[in-house]
């Protein structure tokens, strides 16, 4: 496995309901921020997300996003065409994802990291907010990538029920 040359990039957004208003554009900020950094361009602005959520549209130009659909939906429309066209089109050498459970919080963790194992295989590098995952690490410790995935997508699944219970407490210790 062998990363693509470093061409263009796609961008991948989601947020679970549309009570997460800031989500998306805080997400399309780091996306841009990391994309000069990396040096690896996508096409697009937030004003072209803004109208694909006016328009129920789940890819334009290099973005593709998922609105107010749960993560544990690995048919989601954007993910779908995201991952298909991210794996076919070879100019594609990069995708930028805020967090790997943007991606997906799968009941299925092996059926997730099979799909981030595509994407590898391609030659395409994954760039999330605190790593930058490449072919060539999938190819050369590909038990510890695939460990190390599950246990976070674990974890992730875990978190949000955790914070949920914990800001209860808060508000219950505070009433």
């Amino acid at each position: 496995m062998k990363s693509r040359p470093k061409n263009r990039a796609l961008m991948y957004e989601r947020r679970s309901d549309d009570s997460q208003e800031a989500s998306f554009k805080q997400q399309f900020d780091w996306a841009k921020a990391k994309s000069e950094i990396v040096g690896v361009p996508f096409r697009g602005t937030y004003a072209d997300i803004e109208e694909m959520q006016r328009r129920r549209l789940h890819h334009s130009l290099d973005l593709y996003i998922d609105d107010a659909i749960s993560g544990g939906d690995l048919s989601r429309p954007g993910l779908r065409k995201f991952l298909q066209d991210a794996i076919t089109d070879k100019t594609v050498s990069h995708v930028y994802v805020f967090k790997r459970d943007r991606l997906g919080r799968p009941q299925g963790l092996l059926e997730m990291m099979g799909l981030e194992h595509q994407l590898l295989s391609s030659g395409v590098t994954l760039v999330t907010h605190d790593k930058i995952y490449t072919p060539e690490e999938l190819k050369d410790n590909e038990l510890m990538y695939l460990l190390g995935g599950i246990v976070e997508y674990q974890e992730h699944g875990r978190f949000s029920p955790r914070l949920g219970d914990r800001i209860v407490f808060v508000q219950q210790s505070m009433a």
